[in-house]
C-alpha cells in the first residue's frame, strides 16, 4: 500500500484523485489461480472503496500541492467489509445486519439520534486501532480529553468497558455493519 502511495504521489503521476485497490500479495512464480484470486479481491475491494465511507481517514496520496491525490486501499484493510457483504447485501442479509447493529450499538444510535455525536464513529475508528487513545485522537482529529469523553459516554451507555475483549469482535463488527447499511441507503 505504502509503494502504491508514492508512486501516486511521486513527480509526473497523474494528478487527479483516483481509487486503487490491491488483492493480497502474491509471489511471481505462484499459480495462476492465486494471482486471479488477487484480482478478484481487488475486485470487490475497490467496489467497497468506492461505495461506503471509510470507518476512519484513509491513507491518501497527495497530488501537486498538497492536493488530495489517490486514495490506496487494501483487501485486508476491507476485510470485515467483503466478509459483512459476502456476494451482495441481499434482503436477509441487510435484515441480519440490521439485527447485529441493532444489538450491539443500539444504544448510541439512539443517543445519536437526539444529540449531535459520532458515537458510533468513534468506537469504529477506536477498536480498529487497538483501543488506543493517541491513535484515535489523532485519527479523528479531536483533542485526548474529548474522545475520553466519548469514550466515556459510550461505556455508559452500552454498559461495560469497551476494551472488554469479550466485546471487541461483535462491537466492530456492528460498527462496520453499521457503515455498510447507511452507505447501502
Amino acid at each position: 500500500v505504502r509503494a502504491a502511495q508514492a508512486a501516486l504521489a511521486a513527480p509526473g503521476a497523474p494528478g487527479l484523485p483516483c481509487t486503487v485497490a490491491l488483492g493480497p500479495a502474491t509471489l511471481a512464480d505462484a499459480a495462476w489461480s492465486r494471482w486471479g484470486e488477487s484480482l478478484r479481491e481487488a475486485r470487490t475491494t475497490l467496489g467497497l472503496a468506492l461505495t461506503v465511507p471509510a470507518a476512519e481517514p484513509s491513507c491518501c496520496a497527495t497530488g501537486p500541492g498538497g492536493t488530495l491525490g489517490a486514495l490506496v486501499t487494501s483487501s485486508r484493510a476491507l476485510a470485515l467489509e467483503r466478509q459483512l457483504t459476502g456476494e451482495g447485501l441481499t434482503p436477509a442479509a441487510r435484515d441480519r445486519l440490521a439485527h447485529l447493529v441493532s444489538r450491539a450499538v443500539g444504544p448510541l444510535l439512539e443517543w445519536e439520534a437526539a444529540h449531535p455525536s459520532d458515537l458510533v464513529r468513534t468506537l469504529e475508528v477506536h477498536l480498529r486501532n487497538g483501543c488506543s487513545p493517541t491513535r484515535t485522537a489523532a485519527l479523528l482529529h479531536v483533542g485526548r480529553q474529548s474522545l475520553y469523553q466519548r469514550l466515556e459516554r459510550i461505556e455508559s451507555l452500552l454498559g461495560f468497558p469497551v476494551g472488554d475483549p469479550d466485546a471487541h469482535s461483535e462491537l466492530l463488527l456492528a460498527c462496520c455493519a453499521h457503515r455498510l447499511l447507511r452507505a447501502a441507503g
